[in-house]
């Protein structure tokens, strides 16, 4: 649907230079305006007159959550830039946290140790809903300091050895966290102009997380308005009140939200659901049924009962049809 080599928003790049947040507003104003005036899309983020927070999540992009040695001082504003974002381990941050905490607690600021748990405790959720199942966060000093998620059977995975998928859900989680962070906001309530440029979100994701990533970034972060190049249809289909847009033909698409991702690769994407040597066969079957060719219909049928597995819809459809008619006939 969005064109590798036309996608509008993919040139938010990750040089490491100022220069790069600098003038973002601009360059993402430019972008849209291309969209819309150029295409007639509607195309209207909620931008300020301030350079707005941009995290791009590009593929490939990387993850740190390597154990670290202990508690170490980080300085928080240079996280504005995708390259710094990538660098910057998740755990070391982690780790900090947990030791401000204990820290609060030894000089007696118990109102602030709290809020510090209770931060942890609504980052175990936010993971949780993101990931799609309950866990917790356990902390190990030894041999190194390294965080693990837990899950509800008691299995652990350590942060710098989890699934691809769950690191890409990671990934731009922790962005967004630590970029709002980076600019003094809180991602949540803050209503500062924040833009995610998301890279094919379902690389590396099981179909059902395909299906959740992007409502639960919306509902995780409200205020952030989320530009999405995706190759599925189940990303595609998966966010309410989305605009479609499809570079390549150079048009604003129908909402393909509510509907089966068979429908969405076929209205949306242009493509067949198979392979083409059986959609030529089944193709064919169809013909001979509707010329009521009953016996090449039937042997083409007990040949394709061989291919294809037990209960194929299309099959199933097709010979259901030949009986209906035969039996009309007689």
């Amino acid at each position: 649907m969005l064109d590798a080599k036309k996608k509008a928003f993919e040139r938010v790049s990750a040089r490491q230079d100022a220069a790069h947040f600098q003038k973002p507003l601009a360059d993402l104003e430019d972008q849209l305006r291309m969209l819309r005036d150029t295409y007639g899309v509607r195309a209207e983020p909620a931008i300020a007159n301030e350079a707005p927070m941009v995290v791009h999540i590009r593929p490939g992009g990387g993850f740190d959550a390597k154990p670290v040695q202990g508690p170490r001082a980080e300085n928080v504003q240079n996280l504005k830039t995708t390259s710094a974002l990538e660098r910057a381990n998740f755990v070391q941050y982690l780790v900090n946290q947990r030791f401000e905490m204990l820290n609060l607690r030894e000089d007696g600021k118990e109102e602030a140790a709290q809020a510090l748990e209770a931060w942890f405790g609504a980052l175990e959720d936010n993971l949780s809903r993101l990931l799609g199942s309950r866990f917790t966060l356990k902390f190990e000093r030894s041999p190194a300091f390294r965080y693990s998620l837990v899950d509800e059977h008691g299995h652990e995975s350590p942060l710098d050895s989890l699934p691809d998928g769950w690191k890409a859900l990671l990934k731009v989680f922790t962005h967004l966290l630590r970029v709002h962070e980076a600019y003094g906001k809180d991602p949540i309530v803050d209503a500062s102009p924040c833009v995610l440029i998301f890279d094919e979100p379902e690389l590396h994701l099981h179909p059902a997380l395909q299906w959740t990533v992007l409502p639960t970034l919306v509902a995780l972060f409200p205020q952030v308005q989320i530009i999405a190049a995706t190759q599925s249809p189940i990303v595609a289909a998966s966010l309410e009140n989305a605009l479609l847009f499809d570079l390549s033909a150079s048009k604003e698409l129908p909402t393909a939200f509510g509907a089966s991702a068979e429908t969405v690769l076929v209205s949306t994407f242009g493509t067949q659901l198979r392979e083409n040597k059986t959609a030529q066969k089944l193709r064919m079957l169809e013909n001979l049924v509707d010329e009521e060719q009953w016996g090449e219909a039937q042997k083409s049928i007990d040949a394709l009962s061989k291919e294809l597995p037990d209960s194929d819809p299309d099959l199933s459809r097709i010979t259901n049809l030949m009986e209906l008619a035969r039996a009309l006939d007689n």
